[in-house]
């Protein structure tokens, strides 16, 4: 599909229509000239989601890779180039720029900076959220297209939606969003756990993976090392969907249990605070911190044993130690939440991640730190 789209001379949007079985030269309603449509072409393309096709995860990538498209919205048609944006009531055609997904998508192509691709790749993936497919095991073909195109430009191995050179920083992702529509376990498989795509669910991806787009500024000590890393792709094609992926890292790990902070479930979701603590020291040892699990914590299945595995630290922002919050010097540890699989013996499954917080007279995260054993684990 990146071949198709990307030389195609003109792809044409039936971005208002419903499905194949719609039609889109049908008279456009007046009414909608304004805001909306402008509002998103515009700004980014995750906006005007009164427009059927944005809606679905396949167009993204017909958005992104193809050279000039027109767009036979609700209310008029839109053109868009590599260089314009133009629409047929010219309310957009003053504007300077492209909206900023593509503008960036475009400017990564050109880069050398592997940090400049890393950073919009970030971005597909936020835009792709969101957006529904018929069946979940397309998420990763949806954007196969994406990946080799971007794959093209040297940033190293793909890894179910994740990017070999990017690790171990880039494990450091988590949901976002309404924490009441929590993601059940899909029926079928469609990534490893330490992949955002895993989270996706019931034909829809209800949060979308935070990541640190510039991740090469923000940590400065990592403790994990990748050793070794691995997908099988279902067919032939490498970026598209999985079977079985493997990652294997050493690192710091201590097995902790959990404590949650606030027995008031919306204050939890709201501001996730629980504890960890060394396993068997109990509740007084315990460091209070973020814990992003990647689905409610009640519906773990079989979680067991619960570990942490420190991969990154980095020092608190001058806005933190302003506040009083932390001490000039004061450093963070950030990682991921894992438990033992059920799957295959000996291999961990991520199920979160952590981050420290204030302490209130607790263990800070470099006593937990201290705590842990430089250990080799698999993760699948």
């Amino acid at each position: 599909m990146a071949a198709i789209y990307s030389n195609a001379y003109l792809v044409i949007g039936a971005t208002k229509a419903d499905d194949c079985h719609r039609g889109f030269l049908d008279p456009v309603n007046q009414r909608l000239y304004n805001y909306g449509t402008h509002t998103y072409f515009h700004c980014d393309l995750d906006k005007g989601k009164h427009e059927p096709l944005v809606k679905r995860a396949w167009t993204l990538q017909e958005q992104l890779l193809a050279s000039r498209m027109v767009h036979f919205t609700s209310s008029e048609m839109i053109w868009k180039c590599k260089t314009r944006l133009l629409c047929f009531c010219k309310q957009l055609d003053s504007l300077p720029s492209l909206p900023y997904v593509k503008k960036s998508y475009l400017a990564a192509l050109s880069s050398s900076t592997p940090d400049d691709i890393f950073t919009i790749w970030l971005q597909v993936v936020q835009s792709l959220t969101g957006r529904s497919l018929t069946y979940p095991t397309d998420l990763l073909p949806a954007i196969s297209g994406i990946a080799r195109q971007i794959q093209s430009c040297g940033v190293g191995v793909y890894l179910a939606g994740m990017w070999a050179d990017s690790l171990p920083k880039s494990l450091l992702w988590y949901r976002i969003g309404d924490w009441f529509r929590d993601p059940s376990q899909p029926t079928n498989y469609i990534a490893p756990t330490w992949s955002w795509a895993s989270l996706y669910s019931s034909g829809r991806i209800e949060s979308a993976p935070a990541m640190e787009p510039k991740w090469e500024t923000k940590y400065d000590i990592m403790h994990t090392k990748v050793l070794s890393f691995s997908t099988t792709p279902k067919g032939k094609d490498p970026t598209g969907e999985v079977t079985y992926g493997s990652l294997t890292l050493s690192g710091p790990l201590i097995r902790v249990e959990f404590y949650e902070y606030d027995k008031n479930r919306e204050q939890v979701i709201s501001t996730p605070r629980e504890r960890l603590a060394p396993f068997g020291d109990g509740y007084s040892e315990s460091l209070k911190c973020f814990i992003r699990f990647d689905r409610e914590f009640s519906k773990i299945p079989n979680h067991g044993p619960l570990f942490c595995l420190f991969v990154a630290e980095e020092k608190y922002d001058k806005g933190n130690v302003e506040r009083g919050d932390a001490k000039e010097g004061d450093r963070k540890f950030s990682g991921l939440v894992l438990k033992a699989s059920g799957k295959e013996e000996g291999a961990l499954e991520r199920v979160g991640m952590f981050g420290d917080v204030v302490n209130e007279g607790g263990a800070s995260s470099h006593d937990l730190f201290l705590k842990a054993v430089e250990t080799v684990v698999k993760i699948i």
